[in-house]
């Protein structure tokens, strides 16, 4: 049976929308795209041209998605998504009236619906509009009280006219319901009692409190006034409290090892291209790899590292009981952690010892287990006293770390030479605290002519860009010498760095992958260093250790001083490839064969535990 344009234009939006849901954002759109090339009932047009308008603000392509808007209405005048996301496109490109002016017609036919009030509500902050704007945000937790930005922009509003008790009741709500908001205090005691009450509810809910402890962890890890040594403290003392009697033996001689690794990254994942790099460098002679993911949706990143593996099993929705008897039946020896604390962490497995080894890795990420036997170092990693972040067993590595590009082809570094500086930022947004904001105005303030371009995905959202305008509002910043872009696909993301001179690193969670894509683009990266963290490795392994600082204050005088001599800089950026390309971190076959070593001497008793 020959099949209608309908059904064949709705198989494409099908296939579009699970490569959207797989990361794969440039084919989603291109197949979206195709399913407007057939012929079709209005309805299901203005649905598809509706959806396409979405994906297309997603990858920061905002003139065509304007286009995509503007068909919804004009095939359904009072289409209020399509109203809204033009409102949406509006505030980002600063016509803050127009987008007032769409928010305010939607409500008349939605007058309710707190997302709507929402919008109209920021969007009268950013125009100045305060009692307004106040207002709105009271609709808006009338109807929707579990808002957490509604909470935190009224308590800035209250902040503003002095109303500090209220102001202190609505950001302290605001941080329980969403902990990025931790970053906009410099005052630990402001939030403080949300931290005291999470770790009480996590105490009484036991192991049913995992994911709001990977919560707290993952919303504190940008918190610079949370000291990374209490960071460290929760997790040792939660992994301690499960971590299971060492098993004692006996380990017979194997003339293959079994190594079972588990992961939520054995899909699309920004750090898979990391896991290929060594995985597929395995010895299947001497080593029998089994592959536990923890993955909603296999892709084809997934079906990759089944290729890599003798045994691979899809573990997402088994309970840890039910993954460790699994573990227990493939008779694994080693057991190795490839995603650390995260809200899709396996780690309490751990906890059940289903192997006579566990280890841990910063591969999966760069902070304790607080629950593995050991985890795999290298120098840069323990700078600054950072052998005190880590409870397990230290394993000594030439390099802890390995990277690959993600693309087959090499872009060439383009030299820059008598262009305008231009330093860059390109982390995720929620690693801009208050005092990386403060360094970057020093920074500004001391070099008039330098231009600092931010690119983070969350300055797609208007409410967010307003979140971090604000923040950096407070920290000085002056916003004219500031350029703000979204989120794009990777190809236009590594162009990015074709059009600065300097990128500088986050504090206190530096970059991981951006830091290696910044130097496989040739370009310098500024870093503080941070003990425990993978930015260390980085630029120590890729001979960049004169750019990684003391603090926050060496931070400011370096990038000055670099800011002073850009043609020295840029004259830097072939040679900047040529080490990083020629570093530890390059080379995955000679970490693999180090890490199988290492595998051998586990087994053979070479690294007793603590």
């Amino acid at each position: 049976m020959v099949k209608s344009d309908a059904l064949k234009s709705l198989d494409l939006y099908t296939q579009g929308m699970a490569a959207f849901k797989a990361h794969q954002h440039g084919q989603a759109v291109a197949l979206v795209r195709q399913a407007l090339d057939y012929t079709l009932p209005p309805p299901q047009r203005t649905m598809i041209t509706h959806m396409l308008g979405i994906l297309l603000c997603y990858i920061s392509e905002y003139a065509e998605a304007r286009q995509c808007f503007e068909a919804c209405l004009a095939q359904e005048p009072n289409h209020l998504q399509a109203m809204f996301y033009l409102g949406s496109l509006e505030r980002l490109a600063g016509n803050l009236e127009q987008a007032r002016t769409l928010y305010t017609q939607i409500l008349l036919y939605q007058g309710t619906e707190s997302a709507y009030l929402y919008a109209l509500a920021n969007t009268l902050h950013e125009q100045g509009h305060l009692d307004e704007a106040e207002a709105y945000y009271r609709q808006v937790l009338a109807h929707a009280p579990e808002n957490s930005h509604a909470h935190f922009f009224l308590s800035v509003l209250l902040k503003k006219a002095e109303q500090n008790e209220q102001a202190q009741y609505h950001y302290l709500k605001a941080c329980e319901l969403n902990l990025c908001f931790l970053t906009y205090s410099s005052d630990k005691r402001a939030y403080l009692p949300v931290v005291e009450g999470r770790l009480e509810q996590i105490a009484t809910l036991g192991s049913e409190g995992f994911t709001l402890f990977e919560e707290l962890l993952i919303g504190l890890y940008h918190v610079p006034t949370f000291p990374l040594t209490e960071h460290a403290s929760l997790i040792h003392t939660w992994g301690e409290a499960l971590r299971p009697p060492l098993d004692p033996g006996p380990r017979p001689p194997r003339k293959k090892l079994r190594i079972g690794y588990f992961s939520y990254k054995f899909c699309n994942f920004t750090s898979t291209p990391t896991l290929k790099a060594f995985l597929r460098q395995h010895d299947h002679e001497a080593f029998e790899i089994c592959l536990l993911a923890e993955v909603e949706q296999e892709d084809s990143d997934t079906a990759e590292f089944r290729q890599m593996a003798d045994r691979f099993a899809n573990i997402h929705g088994q309970s840890d009981e039910a993954v460790c008897d699994l573990i227990r039946s493939w008779e694994i020896d080693i057991l190795v952690d490839l995603g650390g604390h995260a809200l899709k962490s396996r780690l309490p497995i751990l906890a059940y010892r289903p192997a006579p080894i566990q280890v841990s890795t910063p591969l999966a990420f760069a902070s304790s287990s607080g629950i593995a036997d050991y985890y795999l170092v290298d120098a840069p990693l323990l700078l600054g006293e950072g052998a005190a972040m880590f409870n397990e067993t230290l394993i000594p590595m030439k390099t802890a770390l390995v990277w690959e590009p993600s693309l087959a082809q090499r872009p060439e570094p383009i030299k820059r030479l008598g262009e305008p500086l231009v330093f860059g930022f390109c982390n995720q947004a929620q690693k801009i605290s208050l005092p990386l904001a403060q360094a970057w105005a020093a920074i500004l303030k001391a070099v008039p002519d330098l231009t600092l371009r931010l690119k983070c995905p969350a300055f797609n959202d208007p409410s967010t860009h307003f979140y971090f305008k604000l923040l950096l509002e407070k920290a000085g910043v002056p916003l004219n010498q500031v350029k703000e872009e979204g989120f794009s696909v990777y190809e236009k993301h590594l162009e990015f760095f074709n059009g600065i001179d300097l990128l500088l690193d986050a504090f206190p969670f530096q970059g991981g992958v951006t830091t290696c894509d910044s130097l496989w683009m040739g370009v310098p990266v500024l870093s503080v260093v941070t003990p425990g963290r993978v930015g260390n490795c980085f630029l120590v392994q890729a001979g960049q250790q004169e750019l990684l600082c003391a603090d926050l204050e060496d931070y400011v005088a370096k990038a000055i001083e670099l800011a002073q001599n850009p043609e020295q800089l840029r004259l830097r950026r072939s040679q900047v490839r040529l080490d990083f390309e020629a570093s530890p971190l390059c080379q995955p076959a000679a970490f693999t064969r180090e890490l199988e070593q290492i595998y051998r001497d586990l087994w053979a008793g070479k690294y007793p535990p603590k």
